[in-house]
């Protein structure tokens, strides 16, 4: 069985190849997500949030920068890159594509059993993503 650093490396690995199925299921079924502000419970919940992303940044990727775990939980800081080049939905808004590089800074922190995740809870540096799409959306007002 894997441990649980090994699991949450495995599904950065898959995501970042875009092999958005099996990422999904390093995830348990019932697994939650939580956001600030928001919980999702279940794969296909789970599958709205990263599409969101995958959609908006198709060349996405997650880079670790540090990483601890203790028993079955995992703590990660990670960097979030990709070019925005589709659609961003967002809980208050749609953002054209901006064609920037985004480089978001967050951390993780998840539950890992039997080899699946069973929750996530992700903070990403959400001031930071607002000024790099608000002076965007700024430039290319008329």
């Amino acid at each position: 069985m894997l441990d649980p650093k090994s699991v949450l490396a495995e599904a950065h690995a898959l995501s970042n190849a875009g092999d958005h199925d099996a990422h999904l299921r390093m995830f348990d079924e019932r697994a939650l997500i939580t956001t600030p502000g928001n919980v999702r419970e279940g794969r296909e919940a789970i599958a709205d949030f990263t599409r969101v992303w995958q959609e908006a940044c198709p060349d996405a990727r997650i880079t670790v920068v540090n990483q601890v775990a203790s028993g079955d939980m995992v703590a990660e800081e990670f960097v979030f890159e990709g070019t925005h080049s589709r659609t961003l939905t967002l809980p208050d808004r749609q953002v054209p594509p901006t064609d920037l590089r985004l480089t978001i800074h967050g951390a993780l922190f998840a539950r890992v059993v039997d080899g699946k995740i069973v929750s996530e809870r992700v903070y990403l540096d959400e001031r930071a993503l607002d000024t790099a799409l608000e002076g965007a959306e700024q430039t290319a007002s008329p």
